[in-house]
């Protein structure tokens, strides 16, 4: 805007200087103009007077001597003939004048007038002639610079009073458009500071559209914050791109899931991931087509879904890692408990129809029996361990709590479990000291009942098992050692899933169905504990359950 009100400034400047030069020039030539022929028709006119009263003119006009004169007279007889000229002794050689303007009108009007530019241009010859008495006429003549001569003789001048005035305009022109600018480029809307007139209109316009622009800025900043907080306190990672792959938007989710340690916006998607998955489907998305896939990305299962959206896609990573782990463990478990229950069944189905079809001897009856009914066992063990996981599975939040002793609980499954640590000559220490805890009484009871059976079954012959219970800051450790057969270290993270066994033949041998420390994992995270085994193979097993103990606290 300065740059243009500033060449409009100096084209103003300069269109004036010469065109004020133009209207000078042309006002002073035609005053210059009017003055010669007033100059020349006063001469006539005195010519006329004194030139009636002589007979012989011409010789009267000789003796007088007017060569020096600064005005060409001249005599012209009714036939255009020359009888003087003072610039000229040689009269007879002159051209006829009888055809010229100002001698024809002079003819037949008493007077005339009139004006010849040279061959050059560059002078102008002005004319005025008056009738005699005797019909002769008398013409003044003066010649003087023509316009066009008068500009090309001063054009120098010219051309140094335009320079000048230019320089004086190009100087104020700038102070000038500062002044008109500067309060415009330095106006505070916010102040509304006084300025031009002329301008209130336009300011007020501008700052209704300004208090507009605010306020949709302001709707628009608190949308993006509302946006923000969700998607960035979103678990799911959330990315935007518009339809060239570009990322408009990602979620800190989204930068966690696929490691990025700086937001990618701008860059291609192809920065952030390059599996091809992935980019087919956004392919499909930006067709207008909405698709999704799972995936696994660094170990963890996702739903990722590809939406489409105007001139982009939206895509959503769904984190279903335990919805996937928990059907992937529903499906064993399902498989392997068909397994379980299939094996005991098969033995039983098969024994029963030998007997039905009469293939077994009467002296062998007993030992089938045995077997079936060993098996029948086994197979109820089973059902009941899977009732109780089922049981502790689908127990809600409010949770049956007592006080209850837990020595006298360790004490009570010791000698419920007292047949078969005497079967196989096993000796079981149990704490002495009363020790009271708040928890449900029959997961706790099953909850030991299972650690000392399990170190019974998997111990040495003439072993011994070790039950002790440690309260520390605000913790209870229940121990259960063994110096049994131990268990590698290969073994120990899948060692509480279930139906998982270490040795499945000696498993099934003594009648382990696989249940046991799956039970009890599930009743020590029931009761806010977790459960860890420190063993090796050959050389004893310690399970150790830890518990939040409510009545005790870390003192200083």
């Amino acid at each position: 805007m300065k740059k243009r009100i500033y060449a409009n400034m100096l084209l103003l400047a300069f269109l004036s200087v010469i065109l004020t030069s133009v209207f000078l020039s042309m006002t002073f030539y035609r005053g210059f103009t009017k003055q010669v022929e007033n100059e020349l028709e006063n001469a006539a006119l005195f010519l006329e007077q004194f030139l009636n009263n002589e007979e012989n003119q011409s010789e009267h006009m000789e003796q007088l001597d007017f060569t020096n004169a600064d005005v060409r007279i001249t005599i012209i007889e009714p036939s255009g003939t020359v009888i003087y000229d003072n610039e000229f002794t040689d009269e007879e050689h002159l051209e006829n004048h009888g055809e010229r303007e100002e001698i024809l009108a002079a003819v037949q009007n008493g007077f005339g007038k009139g004006s010849r530019l040279s061959a050059t241009g560059g002078e102008e010859t002005y004319y005025y002639a008056v009738r005699l008495a005797n019909d002769n006429v008398v013409r003044t003549a003066k010649t003087t610079s023509s316009i066009y001569g008068v500009v090309i003789s001063v054009l120098p001048q010219v051309i140094l009073i335009v320079v000048v005035i230019l320089l004086a305009c190009f100087i104020g022109a700038r102070r000038l458009t500062g002044k008109i600018v500067d309060p415009i480029n330095k106006f505070d809307f916010d102040e509304n500071a006084e300025t031009y007139d002329e301008l209130s209109p336009f300011i007020r316009t501008i700052t209704a559209q300004k208090e507009q622009i605010s306020a949709v800025l302001d709707e628009v900043i608190k949308k993006s914050a509302v946006i923000d907080a969700i998607t960035g306190n979103m678990s799911e990672g959330l990315i935007l791109a518009d339809k060239h792959g570009t990322v408009l938007s990602a979620n800190s989710s989204a930068m966690t899931l696929l490691d990025i340690k700086i937001a990618p916006i701008g860059e291609n998607i192809l920065v952030i991931t390059r599996n091809l998955t992935v980019l087919e489907h956004m392919k499909t998305a930006l067709t207008g087509q909405n698709s999704n896939v799972s995936l696994e990305i660094a170990n963890r299962t996702y739903h990722i879904f590809f939406s489409s959206v105007d001139n982009g896609v939206l895509i959503l990573f769904l984190d279903i890692t335990e919805k996937a782990t928990a059907e992937k463990m529903r499906r064993e478990f399902t498989a392997n408990v068909s397994h379980e229950l299939k094996t005991p069944l098969t033995t039983i189905a098969g024994y029963a129809e030998l007997m039905i079809n009469g293939m077994v001897k009467a002296e062998d009856i007993p030992g089938v029996s045995k077997k079936m009914k060993k098996e029948s066992d086994r197979l109820l063990a089973l059902i009941e361990d899977i009732m109780r996981l089922s049981e502790i599975d689908e127990v809600g939040n409010e949770k049956d709590f007592e006080t209850i002793d837990l020595t006298q609980l360790i004490f009570d499954v010791a000698k419920t479990l007292k047949y078969k640590a005497d079967e196989h000559n096993i000796s079981v220490n149990i704490p002495k000291e009363t020790i009271n805890i708040t928890a449900n009484h029959t997961m706790m009871f099953e909850l030991v009942y299972n650690l000392i059976d399990n170190a019974i079954k998997y111990n040495q012959p003439q072993g011994h098992i070790d039950v002790a219970v440690i309260q520390s800051c605000g913790s209870l450790i229940i121990s259960v050692k063994d110096t049994g057969i131990g268990i590698d270290k290969e073994h120990h993270e899948r060692i509480f899933e279930r139906f998982y066994r270490v040795d499945k033949s000696r498993s099934k041998k003594i009648g382990g169905t696989g249940l046991g420390l799956s039970i009890v994992k599930h009743i020590a995270t029931y009761h806010g504990g977790h459960v860890e085994i420190i063993s090796e193979k050959n050389a004893g097993t310690q399970v150790k359950v830890t518990l939040s103990d409510q009545d005790k606290a870390c003192l200083d």
